[in-house]
């Protein structure tokens, strides 16, 4: 295994390691997480004969903490200098939540780098709610859940959003059939606070990056092979966001995991395993 140091356009540090050989695999996780994220994907990637890229987003890991609120589109160009150090031509790209936005965002300018795609709980568009939902995760991040909810204006806020969610008609209209899936408004609160108790600026950062995100009327330019993986039960990035990125991507293959929420990636380890595999040898020069 190589670790390797890149530099972002603004100048910060950004960890990733390399092993392996064979055709390159990149891995870009989510928000909160750090490369560690993969270890049983390397492992299994490894395993099956291709060479591994995890890289650790700028906030998060061994990378140097943000200082301040970025885009999407930056965080698609530090995967690029990664890209650079490792020396890598052409490469499957696989990203997850946040790591997916990142990934369709540098497909979309890199087209002659990616060999194929494939998206695990995530989205082409953050839209108003999911823009609004994004503002305020970040300012409960900013702030630390307690502190952020007492004002009461801002709580309110927060209140209604999960409020939405749980409403049975909402519910039925984003999940269809499926639509007892969706957590109630207790539980996402549990959640939310859950993920914000403490202040913590990178996640802060990653947070605002979602916001006013999409990529949906550009999904159509995307012509490498594609997986689109999600679980029913996910509470972060709404199961109808992985149907419409799947729809909006031409030819792209579905794989849905019934019961199973966010991080389906280590809750579905072996299904997800060999259906990333087989995706991978399947689309593999």
């Amino acid at each position: 295994m190589s670790r390797l140091n890149a530099t972002s356009t603004d100048g910060l540090r950004l960890a990733a390691e390399c092993s392996g050989e064979g055709p390159a695999v990149v891995l870009v996780h989510g928000l909160g997480f750090g490369r560690a994220l993969w270890a049983s994907q390397k492992e299994a990637l490894l395993g099956a004969g291709f060479r591994v890229l995890a890289c650790d987003l700028r906030g998060f890991g061994d990378s140097d903490p943000a200082t301040s609120n970025f885009t999407i589109e930056q965080l698609a160009g530090d995967l690029e200098a990664v890209r650079e150090a490792a020396g890598l031509e052409e490469f499957h790209l696989v990203g997850h939540s946040l790591g997916g936005m990142c990934a369709l965002h540098y497909t979309l300018a890199h087209p002659e780098r990616v060999t194929s795609l494939a998206l695990a709980s995530t989205t082409s568009h953050s839209g108003q709610r999911g823009s609004a939902y994004g503002a305020a995760l970040s300012h409960l991040a900013h702030h630390g859940f307690d502190k952020a909810m007492e004002d009461a204006s801002f709580r309110s806020k927060v209140e209604w959003a999960v409020d939405f969610l749980a409403d049975p008609t909402v519910r039925a209209e984003l999940n269809g059939t499926i639509s007892e899936e969706l957590p109630n408004g207790e539980r996402l609160l549990k959640l939310i606070k859950r993920m914000t108790q403490t202040a913590d600026p990178a996640r802060a950062y990653a947070w605002h990056a979602t916001v006013g995100y999409s990529t949906r009327e550009r999904l159509g330019e995307i012509r490498c092979p594609s997986l689109v993986l999600h679980g029913t039960r996910d509470m972060i990035i709404p199961y109808v966001a992985g149907q419409l990125l799947h729809d909006g991507l031409t030819g792209s293959s579905w794989l849905s995991f019934k019961g199973a929420g966010h991080n389906i990636s280590v809750e579905c380890e072996a299904v997800f395993n060999e259906a990333l595999l087989s995706f991978l040898q399947d689309t593999s020069h």
